[in-house]
């Protein structure tokens, strides 16, 4: 077979191909799915970043509020100097909780400090009876959007409330 021969055999027969519009229709929709799909993954991420900073919080603000009553429940007294709770028990060494700043908690133990990463406001403290002695603690807690409301109340034995009613503290 010469060109000449090969060409026409050529011509005659039909090529089986893609035509233009079969492609770009093609495009467009492999550019939806794709689209699509970056859209989903950024949700994703966001309900995952959200649901992060929601553990983390709630993390935080249990082992805030375990700390805190923990120190209460087993507290001889505790009492309110400036913005620093202080509470004592008998075998154990005074633990400081400074609420002063907006942004965390510290909890001071000999020489131990433990940083409480969490957003403190309305800090309200009830005291018994006009004394310095604590009574209840009750502030608001949050990081971004997520709030709550911590309340730890002290129930001082009869014997203690004898004792500062003799003493003239009452």
């Amino acid at each position: 077979m010469n060109f000449k021969a090969f060409n026409k055999h050529m011509l005659k027969r039909k090529i089986k191909s893609f035509t233009i519009v079969e492609l770009i229709v093609a495009m467009l929709v492999s550019g939806i799915a794709v689209s699509i799909s970056i859209l989903g993954y950024e949700m994703i991420q966001r309900t995952l970043k959200n649901s992060n900073e929601l553990y983390q919080f709630e993390s935080e603000s249990l082992l805030l509020a375990t700390a805190l009553e923990n120190d209460f429940d087993r507290a001889n007294y505790i009492i309110e100097v400036g913005k620093k709770i202080k509470i004592k028990a008998k075998e154990h060494p005074m633990v400081i909780y400074d609420i002063s700043q907006k942004e965390n908690i510290l909890r001071i133990c000999q020489s131990r400090v433990d940083t409480f990463q969490i957003n403190v406001s309305d800090v309200f403290i009830t005291r018994l009876n006009q004394t310095r002695y604590v009574k209840s603690l009750r502030f608001n807690v949050g990081v971004n959007e997520y709030r709550h409301t911590l309340y730890i109340n002290k129930d001082y034995p009869f014997q203690f409330l004898f004792e500062l009613e003799n003493n003239n503290e009452y």
